[in-house]
């Protein structure tokens, strides 16, 4: 008997009032044009020019689940490497999103993303080697020597706790 509150596909995954849904957004090119999230509807083109489309259950760093069949839970595995000959179906509104400039295993990084993840906003996160140098993080944020360092758009928002701040004065938190 079908339960909605039983995990599935439908749902991606997730028990219905779990936990909330992560909403990082991940570029798929290195020219920033192809955006997904967690629930974007993606083809996903082969070899021989077919192609499998469906929609984003998991996003990590190195690869993204996509979902080709919600009654079989059948999934397909996209690997970083492959993400350039993915073609994005359903596209992301543009609204303001949130750009956190951080470095790996940083513990105010990390409480600023679950805290963005709380209130369910939409953020990119970049890490400090991969995704930019030190040299753009002096010239993005003079004098600042610490991060979290985030962005809102072109303006500048703060590090971690001057980002909580603006949440609350903005009624986010």
């Amino acid at each position: 008997m079908y339960d909605p509150s039983m995990n599935s596909a439908m749902n991606g995954y997730r028990r219905a009032g779990g936990t909330p849904k992560e909403s990082r957004i991940v570029f798929l090119d290195t020219a920033r044009t192809k955006k997904v999230k967690e629930d974007t509807v993606v083809r996903v083109y082969d070899n021989d020019g077919s192609y499998t489309q469906g929609r984003i259950l998991c996003l990590l760093e190195e690869y993204f689940t996509v979902c080709i069949n919600e009654e079989t839970l059948t999934g397909l595995i996209v690997f970083r490497h492959e993400w350039e000959h993915v073609e994005v179906i359903s596209q992301i509104e543009d609204k303001p999103m949130f750009t956190i400039y951080g470095k790996a295993d940083c513990p105010l990084c990390n409480k600023l993303k679950m805290v963005m993840e709380m209130v369910n906003q939409d953020y990119e996160y970049k890490v400090l080697g991969p995704d930019f140098t030190e040299e753009e993080f002096e010239a993005l944020f003079p004098n600042k020597l610490s991060v979290p360092q985030v962005m809102l758009k072109d303006k500048y928002i703060g590090d971690c706790n001057g980002t909580i701040r603006y949440l609350k004065e903005h009624r986010v938190l």
